[in-house]
């Protein structure tokens, strides 16, 4: 052991006499620092991670052969030479010679990590890897450099395809649209950008088209470090647009180090032609101007796109969904015209591509509307509960199905899975306008106030110019905290962002007994919303005069919708125009008069003023028979949701003659804190409400509403100060 002892300490004296661990150490900080440069210069040459590993092992393999050289040779004034050997007592370790051991283990172990972190994939968090979960790419609106400013379609167009193709893939979350174009032409940092979407990766770059020539740069940037991880130039002829999208997909694939098994290819749109490509992508452009003339404009050049390919599904698809619009939100078109083009462009692209994701969503779409409009079949509301069904399991992560379906299932009760579909909508677009507000109502339809009132907040971080925040937050405030002050507040807020909330705010100031206020609001709009009108009606009990309002505007309408009914229903039953309130409110949803009657959330109200207009014409069968749905609902419903407050259960069990039980649920419903009959509803206050006669005379009623009444005035009194 003495033996070896000396031995080993003759060695490492050697080593330190022929200057091999300086050598070793200067090698090891050299190669440090040309990795560090190569980082960073490799992308902007177009170099990739393979060219830097390649390096690596290089600068491993060389490291051999530089130990031998200096072992053997020494630089001198008069070139390489030859090291002599050892003269007696060189050999003999120094006290610092420990010192310099020690170090030299601390270098090397600094330089091995460096290199094991280059060569060994997924161990660096500049390979581009996630350490938790999926990589989050946000794909940024790629810049418009060509000299026509009006290509701005074609590059905005060519950013949502590599949305949609890249969020068909596996083990990847691709933010939507309406978030990454939210940073378009913004200076906002990649950190800032990253942290705002919760985003891992930005996919960024220009589009120049000039003539038939396209020119597509790309660069993938890690969020954590700002270090680009791939980029790529590519110049070639238009035709070769979709060659072009695919090789960029498959290239973030690769650095994202995803696996693209045989049943997940690159789904890229693809027409026969770039020209029908072009006019599909302006089609597009144009339907999102969200105007009539924009439409009509979309509608054309899908048409155009179509004429260039005839076998181009996803052009039949959009005109279907514009035909739609002609209809649903502008009313240029009669319904049976709108719904049969429609479909029969659906059921062409279906034909050419049965897998056509586009297609399914706009069948979706088609259904539902045909559901709503068309007396809410349950055949139509199944088939359209399929076709979305379809439609995310080809492509689950689009944002905007995801937020179409969260409203058809709110439509039809199912809150629970309507909150699902509006996180996974929200989690693909964390800051789409509305996006929080949507969620929040849905939550607070099922009693999560905490929760809901966080994404009302947020939803005023998030667009804080916009008014549904303010105005959502004010409907939780008044209808469940019974703070209608604080209401009042958050609506002039949303009025100050640029509204319109007036017609809210009025309400409002009449529940709270501020008439005067309620009148000046009044004033301001009443000759511009037909609404403030009739609500002002309401008020002053004069259901007739806000009836003939009513009637006149649905009487206007070719094609009314379902609250022109609904409303006028109401006016006219509280009139005493019982039959023709009774025949509006069937005719706003058909199944109040189904076997058995079905009573969703958004019907409630509707409900109860067809029970006592039927009781009023002595149709007692009838009026048992929507009381028992209105049961069925309130027992599916939770309790402590916004339909489990207010006096819908009193309201019921007056008609049904259970009085003292309708004075116990009038008590908890101002226990809870229920003060508003206006802002949400409309519906007249309890001491004149007709539906309460019957308790109008009881002494615990006026007791009640002499304590509800009480602290309305307390807060009044607060507002006026």
């Amino acid at each position: 052991m003495a033996r070896f002892s000396a031995r080993l300490v003759t060695a490492f004296a050697e080593l330190r006499r022929r200057r091999v661990f300086r050598l070793a150490a200067g090698y090891a900080v050299a190669v440090w620092l040309v990795l560090q440069v190569a980082d960073v210069v490799f992308p902007a040459l177009g170099l990739t991670d393979l060219h830097l590993r390649v390096l690596v092992v290089a600068a491993i393999l060389l490291f051999p052969l530089v130990l031998f050289l200096g072992w053997r040779y020494d630089l001198t004034a008069d070139g390489l030479v030859r090291t002599r050997p050892a003269a007696g007592g060189e050999l003999s370790l120094r006290g610092s010679d420990y010192l310099v051991l020690v170090a030299l283990a601390g270098v090397f172990l600094a330089a091995a990590y460096a290199v094991l972190d280059r060569v060994l994939p997924g161990t660096s968090d500049d390979s581009g890897m996630v350490p938790q979960g999926p990589a989050v790419v946000a794909v940024m609106p790629l810049a418009n450099v060509s000299d026509n400013p009006d290509n701005e379609y074609l590059a905005d167009g060519l950013s949502e395809e590599l949305i949609n193709v890249l969020a068909r893939l596996n083990d990847i979350k691709v933010i939507g649209r309406i978030s990454s174009f939210a940073y378009k032409n913004s200076d906002a940092s990649v950190a800032e950008i990253g942290q705002a979407l919760k985003a891992t990766h930005l996919l960024s770059g220009s589009v120049r088209q000039s003539g038939q020539r396209l020119r597509i740069t790309a660069q993938l940037i890690q969020v954590g470090g700002g270090s680009t991880l791939w980029s790529e130039s590519y110049d070639e002829a238009v035709g070769d647009v979709f060659e072009i999208q695919s090789s960029i997909a498959s290239a973030v694939a690769d650095r994202l180090q995803l696996t693209l098994l045989e049943n997940q290819p690159l789904q890229v749109l693809q027409a026969r032609n770039f020209q029908a490509f072009d006019r599909y992508l302006a089609g597009r452009s144009n339907m999102r101007l969200r105007t009539l003339e924009g439409a009509n404009k979309g509608i054309t050049l899908f048409r155009e796109a179509i004429a260039l390919d005839d076998e181009f599904a996803p052009a039949y698809a959009a005109l279907a969904l514009g035909i739609l619009r002609l209809h649903v939100n502008y009313r240029t078109l009669e319904f049976a015209e709108a719904f049969d083009q429609a479909e029969s462009a659906i059921q062409t692209a279906l034909g050419l591509d049965p897998q056509s994701y586009e297609a399914h969503a706009a069948l979706a779409v088609l259904k539902q509307w045909r559901w709503q409009l068309a007396g809410r079949r349950p055949l139509d509301r199944d088939a359209a509960d399929e076709a979305y069904r379809k439609a995310l399991a080809l492509n689950a992560n689009d944002a905007e199905i995801n937020r179409f379906y969260a409203n058809f299932l709110a439509n039809t009760d199912h809150y629970v899975g309507a909150i699902e579909y509006a996180r996974n909508a929200l989690q693909i677009d964390p800051i789409a306008p509305n996006g929080n507000a949507f969620l929040g109502s849905l939550l607070q339809y099922t009693g999560e106030f905490d929760e809901a009132r966080r994404r009302f907040q947020q939803e005023i971080e998030v667009t804080p110019t916009g008014v549904r925040g303010q105005l959502a937050l004010a409907s939780l405030v008044a209808n469940v905290d019974g703070d209608l002050a604080q209401a009042v507040r958050l609506v002039r807020s949303a009025e100050s962002t640029g509204g319109p909330a007036g017609s809210s705010l009025a309400r409002l100031w009449l529940d709270l007994g501020g008439i005067e206020e309620a009148t000046g609001v009044f004033e301001q709009v009443r000759d511009v919303s037909s609404d403030a009108r009739w609500v002002e009606g309401f008020f002053r009990q004069d259901y007739e005069g806000a009836y003939q309002i009513l009637a006149t505007r649905l009487e206007s309408r070719a094609n009314p919708v379902r609250n022109d009914y609904r409303f006028a229903g109401r006016a006219a039953v509280l009139a005493g125009r019982h039959q023709r309130g009774v025949d509006l409110l069937v005719q706003s949803d058909p199944r109040l008069a189904g076997e058995p009657v079905y009573v969703g959330y958004s019907s409630v109200e509707d409900a109860l003023c067809l029970a006592f207009g039927l009781k009023q014409l002595g149709e007692t069968d009838r009026m048992a028979a929507v009381l028992a749905g209105l049961r069925t609902h309130f027992a599916r419903s939770p309790r402590n949701g916004t339909q489990g407050y207010g006096w819908a259960d009193a309201q019921a069990l007056v008609l049904e003659g259970k009085l003292e039980d309708a004075l116990d649920a009038f008590k908890t419903a101002i226990d809870q804190g229920r003060r508003s009959t206006w802002y949400n509803e409309r519906w007249p206050r309890p001491e004149v409400d007709p539906l309460f006669e019957p308790l109008w005379g009881h002494p615990r009623f006026q007791e009640l509403v002499g304590e509800m009444n009480a602290d309305l005035a307390r807060q009044l009194a607060g507002l006026r100060e």
